[in-house]
């Protein structure tokens, strides 16, 4: 997690102290407080029999990776659009959510930012376009054979989860 240590309002010298029960940062001069969340993403969960989607990372962290599609939610995004529209910037294809799979914490790059997965069962709307954006590659992996670079925890978990329930 990254250190900070000046306000983001004042320039102030942030200080550590206990509020609301949790070590926070305060600025010395103005009195903001400085809260340290996870950051919220979503993934998009498509699913073809006992295949699932999984997209080759084009960027670090995991560059070449596989990975369930999907990304950080902008600012005041609802997490069933963020995840319409990372699958459209993504694969360029449309969807709509079937339902909530689950939530699930992890890490993110060299900093360890704490993030909070949010992924969704999908169903296609339209056809796939092809690896735009971030992503390299993708393909359909049925769950007897996932590619062995998984790139995240979180993802890890998801498809485990989701290979339990397809062998049941």
């Amino acid at each position: 997690m990254p250190t900070y240590r000046f306000c983001p309002c004042c320039g102030g010298a942030l200080r550590k102290k206990v509020v609301e029960h949790h070590p926070r940062l305060i600025c010395s001069k103005c009195e903001f407080i400085f809260y340290q969340n996870s950051k919220p993403c979503v993934g998009g969960i498509i699913l073809k029999g006992n295949e699932i989607l999984l997209t080759q990372r084009g960027i670090e962290p995991y560059k070449g990776y596989w990975d369930v599609p999907g990304g950080f939610l902008e600012l005041g995004e609802h997490p069933e659009d963020g995840v319409k529209r990372e699958l459209h910037e993504e694969l360029g294809m449309r969807c709509k959510i079937k339902k909530l799979f689950g939530m699930f914490m992890d890490t993110y790059g060299p900093s360890g930012d704490w993030i909070l997965n949010i992924y969704y069962i999908v169903e296609p709307t339209t056809k796939i376009k092809g690896a735009t954006d971030d992503i390299v590659d993708y393909g359909f992996f049925p769950f007897n054979k996932l590619p062995r670079k998984i790139a995240f925890p979180a993802a890890r978990q998801v498809l485990n989860l989701l290979k339990r329930a397809a062998s049941d």
